[in-house]
């Protein structure tokens, strides 16, 4: 099977494509997250005294916004993003 029919087969309601290899992380630079819709961030801190890998919850809307678990760490350059889980069932 080849790339192509990987993405056809990995549509998602919604019209996300996931790539098997990225694991439901979608890279910026091909696509970015529904306006408003909470979603998971990866990316680079480029903060002294930091890890330089970071994940935290934000959403899109013209730039993202970020909900901060650290907020004294203002360089936070987003590579990823990632779509919630469905909520747990009661």
């Amino acid at each position: 099977m080849d790339n192509q029919q990987h993405i056809a087969d990995s549509q998602r309601p919604g019209g996300v494509v996931v790539i098997p290899e990225l694991n439901g992380w979608v890279s910026v630079t091909d696509r970015l997250p529904v306006p408003f819709e909470s979603v998971l961030l990866f990316g680079i801190i480029n903060a002294p005294g930091y890890m330089n890998e970071c994940c935290e919850m934000g959403y899109y809307n013209e730039k993202f916004i970020v909900y901060r678990s650290m907020p004294e760490i203002e360089e936070f350059e987003i590579t990823h993003w990632h779509q919630l889980p469905d909520p747990p069932r009661y």
